[in-house]
This record gives structure tokens, C-alpha cells and sequence, in this order.
């Protein structure tokens, strides 16, 4: 914890967070713990432009001119370039995460394979478990966290004390990724702060709950489309829709399809998004990760499941290599 807490004489600092329960959990215990520990320090949240695991050239000149003293970055994966790029602009970063980073020398990370960065943030703080903490890691794994015999305990532990059910956890979940999803930025920040001073304040927000009904009825109908069977376990949705339903209705389908690959695309006016996920199948994503950059695409994840953005003109020839990589599995 000595990290954070060498923060405190440094007045001005950035949280660049996920956009995903996980993400809006862990900048909730950051920003609460700077909060804290001074409260005259101006720490800063910020969301990446949603679906990009990378920063604009926009978004860098703000980051530039606002002149932080440092930078924590949560549950984002950024690739090594953007982590350099910040760098230049700020020396002090500090990189909270629980997806595969290659660490760069001069910043300062915390990475382990746990199922949400929440809970590395939790142990870190020393306030593990909770609420906060196993929040993250039912947002990333949802009903499977209760197969994970590490972690269950905890949110078990949790659940107990707060005197919750993991069902209402799952609606928190539900309620938080509703932001992303309809891209509300505007209330990114408040939820944040909402999470940080009393987490289950979440079931009581209308408005949260109303973008939930909405997204509902979109994923409903994507859920009964019939899907492209590519062969080799791989099946394949195209997904058009104004919302930013790819994760929500990919792990729909990857519970739905538990015994395939499921390969779902949507197109944007200048991109396309791309997820693959797998739930029972013994296949590992990083390969697709590692495929996909080194065809220059950004691309992050974990070994179930790969999001990768594609510009639009490079589009149709990329999709018949990722089908053949998806193959090789």
C-alpha cells in the first residue's frame, strides 16, 4: 500500500478505468482510499472511449495539458505502447490489473490471475473481502464465480455480512454495465462515487434500472437469432444494434452455446468490435489476443474470452484469418 500512499503530497492524479463493473468497482476503492487519505488531492476519473482498449489522440492531448502528478490505470489492460505514451506524459504510473501485461520498467504494477482487478485492489488496500471487492469479480464472472472454490468463499463471506444474496449482487452488476452499454458517460463519474460511499445504493438508482429494461430488449432478440455454424465448434452472430450489447449478448451466448466457440461481431461506423468466447471448451484466447496484435489490432482479454476492434476496411480479410485461427484451436 506504500505506492498509493506516496501519493499523498502529490495534489492532481488521473484513475483511468474499465468501463465494466469491474472497472467502475475498482476506481470506486482508489479514488475512496486517495479520498481519504487526503482530502484536499484532486484525483481525477476518466473513461476511455468505450470498446477502445486504447487512448485517442484527443484523449492524450487532455491527459497532457491537465499536467498530472501520476496516472493509476484499473482493470483497462492497455497495450505496452499506450503505457509508454502515458509514461511520456507522466513518469508516475500505476497499473492495477488481472489480465496479461507484459510489465515496462518505471511503472509500477500490481497483476495477478484473480477473476476480478476489484479484489487485487481489495487485498492490496487490506480491506479484503469487501463488498467492492467480490463486486468485481461477480461483474467479470457472474454466476461461474460460485465455481471458483479460491474465491467463492469470500463473496460468501460477504454476502453474509452485508445481508445480501448473490442475486442482488447480480443485479448490481446488471444495473452498472447499463452505463457502458448505452454509452452514458455522464454518469460514469457519479456511479463511481456512488460505489465508493454505499455500494448498495446501486439497487435503489431508477435510472440505472431503466436502462436495464431497455438493453433487455435488445438482447432478448439477438438471443433468438439462429447462429452461422462455421464448423469446428465455432459458431457465428452479426449483431446490429445501436447499443453496445457485443459483451452482454456474447456471454448470453457462450452460456447458451456452453460447448462452442462463439464469434460475434457488430459494426460500428468506422469499426467493427469483436468478441470471441468460450465456456466449457478447453481453448485458449490468448493466441487470438497475441494473433490479433500482431496484426496491429487492438485487442485484449483473458483465456475464455477476446475482444478485438477492427477498422472497417480491413475487415473482411481479417474475419477469414480469425475464422482459421478460431480452427486451430
Amino acid at each position: 500500500m506504500k505506492e498509493l500512499q506516496d501519493l499523498k503530497g502529490k495534489k492532481k492524479g488521473l484513475i483511468i478505468h474499465h468501463w465494466d463493473t469491474d472497472g467502475l468497482c475498482s476506481a470506486a476503492m482508489l479514488w475512496k482510499f486517495l479520498r481519504d487519505s487526503d482530502p484536499d488531492i484532486d484525483a481525477v476519473l476518466m473513461t476511455p472511449t468505450i470498446s477502445n482498449y486504447f487512448l485517442t489522440d484527443a484523449e492524450y492531448a487532455k491527459i497532457k495539458g491537465e499536467e498530472y502528478d501520476y496516472i493509476i490505470t484499473c482493470d483497462i489492460n492497455f497495450p505496452a505502447d499506450v503505457v509508454e505514451k502515458l509514461k511520456e506524459i507522466c513518469p508516475e504510473i500505476l497499473i492495477f490489473d488481472h489480465h496479461h501485461q507484459k510489465p515496462i520498467d518505471g511503472v509500477f504494477y500490481v497483476n495477478k490471475k484473480y477473476p476480478g482487478c476489484s479484489y487485487i485492489i481489495d487485498e492490496y488496500l487490506g480491506t479484503a473481502p469487501s463488498l467492492l471487492g467480490v463486486m468485481g469479480m461477480v461483474g467479470d464472472k457472474e454466476e461461474g464465480i460460485q465455481e471458483d472454490k479460491e474465491f467463492y468463499p469470500y463473496v460468501e463471506e460477504v454476502l453474509k455480512k452485508e445481508d445480501l444474496t448473490l442475486n442482488e449482487l447480480l443485479i448490481m452488476r446488471r444495473y452498472i454495465d447499463s452505463l457502458y452499454i448505452i454509452e452514458d458517460y455522464k454518469n460514469m463519474d457519479p456511479t463511481v462515487e456512488l460505489l465508493a460511499d454505499d455500494p448498495k445504493e446501486i439497487l435503489n438508482d431508477e435510472n440505472l434500472a431503466n436502462n436495464v429494461q431497455r438493453i433487455d430488449q435488445e438482447v432478448t432478440h439477438y438471443m433468438e437469432v439462429e447462429p452461422k455454424d462455421l464448423g469446428d465448434d465455432i459458431l457465428e452472430f452479426n449483431l446490429d444494434s445501436e447499443f453496445n450489447i457485443l459483451s452482454h449478448t456474447t456471454r448470453g451466448l457462450a452460456r447458451e452455446y456452453n460447448d462452442k466457440i462463439v464469434f460475434v461481431h457488430q459494426e460500428k461506423p468506422d469499426r467493427v468490435l469483436v468478441y470471441v468466447r468460450r465456456t466449457d471448451l478447453d481453448k485458449d484466447m490468448q493466441k487470438i489476443i497475441d494473433f490479433a496484435r500482431a496484426k496491429d489490432f487492438s485487442a485484449g482479454g483473458k483465456p475464455e474470452v477476446v475482444g478485438i476492434i477492427v477498422p472497417k476496411p480491413r475487415w473482411a480479410g481479417f474475419k477469414e484469418e480469425l475464422i482459421e485461427e478460431l480452427r486451430k484451436l
